[in-house]
């Protein structure tokens, strides 16, 4: 696969900073979008990182995640299974000590090595996307048909920017097309076949789910550019120009 570099100011969104009150966006009367959001909203979260020790866990960062109905590759056969999605550099901060915990959707995932290079972990590489089967609950959003998106397109992206729910509409500006992502340490991590949006992406969308106009998944964001400043606090703020989202077909 070519491993290009592509808009070099897209950074992983991830927030360190607490939630914020809920304000989910809602688009005008008689509008679709309205009942896209109504299926997504159960299925998305927001992500709360942990680093833990013998005195307890510290949270270290939040960000989105979501569940989908995916198919896993079992000993008698494909079973499809309820799965947690996030972006794998929530789990994995270069540079930063591991993390030992996630919770998503009211659950928790706790493995004291680390949640990072765990085998229970499915996160294919360079893909930034993390995904693991859970058990005890059904259900999870649908995935669209493998097809790359067009331009103009319109997709729903639904997380927690800046700490708190919302949903907004981007736009479709390129598919497939090869590009990488500036880590926290200065490196730079290639990315597979990605889809290019612009529209409001900001820090803490990082592992939202993009939907088409019928609810399913088409990707994950992972990384937004245009970085603009920094607040009072040391966070960065983003003019959600641009964002990097990988497909599902990438991901897992």
């Amino acid at each position: 696969m070519r491993r290009i570099a592509l808009l070099c100011l897209a950074l992983p969104l991830l927030l360190s900073s607490p939630a914020l009150a809920d304000n989910w966006a809602v688009f005008p009367p008689g509008s679709p979008w309205n009942g896209v959001l109504a299926g997504a909203w159960p299925y998305v979260s927001q992500a709360h990182v942990a680093q833990c020790d013998g005195a307890g866990c510290v949270q270290i960062a939040t960000a989105t995640g979501y569940q989908v109905m995916a198919t896993w590759s079992t000993p008698a056969g494909p079973v499809t299974l309820p799965t947690a999605v996030t972006a794998n550099h929530v789990l994995c901060v270069p540079g930063a000590a591991p993390a030992q915990q996630i919770q998503l959707l009211g659950r928790t995932l706790a493995v004291p090595s680390g949640l990072c290079g765990n085998p229970y972990v499915y996160a294919p590489p360079g893909a930034d996307t993390a995904a693991w089967p859970v058990g005890g609950v059904s259900g999870g959003l649908p995935l669209a048909p493998l097809a790359w998106p067009s331009p103009g397109d319109q997709l729903l992206v639904t997380g927690y920017p800046m700490g708190s729910p919302a949903a907004d509409l981007v736009t479709v500006q390129a598919s497939d097309v090869p590009g990488s992502e500036l880590e926290p340490d200065g490196t730079s991590l290639p990315l597979p076949g990605v889809i290019i949006v612009t529209g409001p992406i900001y820090e803490g969308n990082s592992g939202s789910p993009a939907l088409d106009s019928q609810g399913r998944v088409v990707g994950t964001v992972v990384a937004g550019g245009g970085q603009s400043g920094w607040t009072p606090d040391g966070r960065a703020t983003w003019d959600g120009i641009h964002a990097l989202i990988v497909p599902w077909w990438e991901g897992y």
